[in-house]
């Protein structure tokens, strides 16, 4: 097996946030508004002339009504505790040019987004993360080899374990742990560095990857990016 290199940790980027115009309700009822997790939707309608908006959460819902006011969407309970907790609650309007995914969203109090899943940010689009800047892929790629994981993208940063939840997920056995990512492995790949590096006698971009960290029957896989050195993933041209 050749030299095992590394995956980085990442952490959510900050957003870059700042007014995208006028606010309208025809935006609002043709927009698609999902938490970032996927577990919470909200919808936007008009019904007997009043604006009304709906609320799913995983483990509760709420209805009522809602008004514009600037750049901001005022909402109002209508029924059980929603009342209480959907009293006056604001959410404004954002755009985010440090997206990955999307680029437009509602903000609501403690950094709650609700995005509009329409608004999504191409393959090819710029960004920077932590410092560094690159451009887009999203694709679904397989190592080739073995990846160590580790803090950093450099064989000096420390190592951690990965853990594979493919037969713990599907009911069929334990959770399988490595001190590296195996050979085979599907990993959701982010983006790429903008310009490639030279390591040992390979020569490739770092890119920026999604694995499953930790996974919970009721709620699903919890997942972080980390960085892998291109030599070791199968990238799939576009």
């Amino acid at each position: 097996m050749r030299t095992m290199l590394t995956l980085m940790v990442i952490c959510a980027l900050p957003l870059a946030v700042y007014p995208d115009g006028e606010l309208t309700h025809e935006y609002l009822q043709n927009g698609q508004w999902q938490s970032g997790d996927g577990f919470t939707s909200l919808r936007f309608s008009q019904k007997d002339g009043e604006y009304v908006f709906h609320w799913f959460g995983y483990e509760e819902g709420a209805s009522g009504t809602y008004r514009i006011t600037g750049d901001a969407v005022v909402f109002s309970g209508q029924e059980g505790d929603a009342v209480k907790l959907w009293r006056d609650r604001r959410a404004v309007l954002f755009n985010s040019r440090s997206g990955f995914y999307f680029t437009e969203g509602l903000e609501f109090a403690k950094g709650e987004v609700m995005w509009n899943t329409k608004t999504v940010v191409p393959p090819g689009a710029e960004r920077v993360y932590k410092n560094i800047p690159v451009i887009l892929i999203k694709s679904k790629d397989i190592t080739n080899d073995g990846v160590k994981i580790r803090t950093g993208p450099s064989t000096s940063n420390r190592s951690v374990r990965f853990t594979d939840f493919a037969d713990y997920a599907g009911g069929r056995g334990p959770k399988k742990e490595y001190g590296y990512v195996p050979k085979g492995i599907e990993l959701t790949v982010i983006a790429r560095t903008n310009d490639k590096v030279k390591i040992e006698s390979w020569y490739n971009y770092w890119y920026l990857v999604e694995i499953a960290v930790n996974f919970r029957p009721s709620f699903g896989f919890s997942h972080q990016w980390f960085w892998a050195f291109g030599e070791f993933i199968d990238i799939l041209k576009s």
